[in-house]
């Protein structure tokens, strides 16, 4: 009994409403989208315009849900500009789509990628080469990307601030502190930072206010 009363909260959080209009967003991934549209439209259950229509709404939601959050008007997502946009990508992958099938019959010479994840949207050449045609897209892609599937990475920022932030580091500021657990966060990347250059720019910064004296080990 106690197994199920930790259970069904869990599952009411993970199945909220909010989630689901957060995983809506998706939709805007091509590869979903024509899988999507393909087995609705053979089926006979929706006209094309009206599985279209859907998705288009399904994303705008998603955005609009985003928005509540941002405080900033210049860096939130246009809505309407979105669900023009949005048209005219669907609209263009589904040529993409028609491209590809009719490569068996001779017509084309290679397939055309569709991009079938957040980050090969991101990476597509349709979103990089024209960045204005698809701005709002490409803001919604960036906002579902980093947004994390689980809790584990929040509660793992919470262990790494226990190592982090130490007696001897308690009066550090909050910049410093964010900095330093962005660095211990990133793993191996982080033996990639330039530590000389870092040592200059420290030096030059400190002027003549602080004498630094450091000794390193002999090669030898």
């Amino acid at each position: 009994m106690v197994w199920l009363d930790v259970l069904i909260p869990d599952l009411t959080d993970r199945f909220s409403t909010e989630n689901s209009i957060i995983a809506g967003g998706i939709h805007l991934i091509p590869q979903l989208f024509v899988e999507h549209f393909n087995s609705t439209t053979r089926s006979g259950a929706s006209q094309p315009a009206d599985v279209v229509s859907n998705c288009i709404d399904t994303v705008v939601n998603a955005a609009k849900h985003f928005n509540q959050f941002n405080v900033d008007s210049d860096d939130s997502i246009k809505i309407s500009k979105l669900a023009v946009q949005l048209r005219q990508w669907f609209s263009y992958w589904q040529g993409v789509e028609h491209h590809n099938q009719d490569r068996g019959y001779g017509k084309l010479a290679r397939d055309i990628f569709v991009p079938d994840s957040l980050q090969s949207v991101l990476l597509c050449r349709e979103i990089v080469l024209d960045l204005e045609t698809y701005s709002e897209i490409r803001k919604l892609a960036h906002l579902l990307a980093v947004l994390p599937l689980t809790t584990c990475t929040c509660e793992r920022c919470i262990s790494m601030l226990r190592r982090v932030k130490t007696y001897l580091r308690s009066t550090m500021e909050k910049e410093r502190l964010n900095d330093l657990c962005i660095i211990h966060a990133s793993g191996e990347a982080a033996y990639e930072i330039p530590i000389g250059e870092i040592i200059d720019e420290f030096a030059a910064r400190a002027g003549t206010q602080r004498r630094m004296i450091l000794t390193f080990p002999s090669s030898s």
